[in-house]
């Protein structure tokens, strides 16, 4: 694909993704979970519905990100996380297919300034996030500051009223307890 016609497509994407209309920013973010999936290098060549390629263009069904267009795409979502708190689920389900390496300083950065009352959904959504990122091939193993953030929040929602968010905080923090070396 032409470098002007990608720019294009992922910048009219971005707009929508920033955009103040609900149906069109999440439209706009199912779109990129899509290019972002087949972007993936465990991901790519991988199955895709056809209900998640029916809505895309011509110019993003062809399109695979590059490590900078993925960390742009990450950048993007994390303003969206900012700016639209009632966008955080989809636009942490987008990073969910991400690398660890494009998202999760972020998230646990974002998690240092979200309130206590993080609603289920989206809590649920970086918890599919962790896990997914804890589970990768080459994952480095989280230490330091970061685990101790992490797990603290994950036992904090071990307690939660959604058993769909307490159950899955739990299998997370039974990943990250694996994933620590025996002292």
């Amino acid at each position: 694909m032409k470098r002007k016609y990608r720019e294009r497509a992922l910048a009219k994407l971005y707009q929508d993704v920033r955009g103040v209309d609900f149906d069109r920013r999440e439209n706009a973010l199912f779109q990129l979970t899509t290019v972002v999936k087949r972007s993936h290098p465990i991901e790519r060549g991988g199955f895709l519905f056809d209900f998640e390629l029916d809505g895309l263009s011509r110019d993003l069904r062809s399109l695979v990100l590059s490590k900078e267009e993925l960390q742009q795409a990450a950048a993007e979502l994390f303003k969206v996380i900012q700016l639209r708190p009632q966008a955080r689920a989809s636009a942490f389900r987008v990073l969910t297919y991400m690398q660890k390496e494009h998202a999760f300083e972020e998230t646990v950065a974002f998690l240092r300034t979200a309130d206590e009352g993080l609603d289920p959904t989206t809590a649920r959504q970086i918890c599919d996030a962790f896990h997914r990122w804890l589970d990768e091939e080459d994952a480095s193993p989280v230490a330091g500051a970061a685990a101790e953030e992490m797990r603290a929040r994950l036992e904090q929602w071990t307690s939660s009223t959604s058993e769909r968010l307490a159950g899955k905080a739990e299998v997370v923090l039974r990943v990250l307890d694996e994933q620590e070396p025996a002292l």
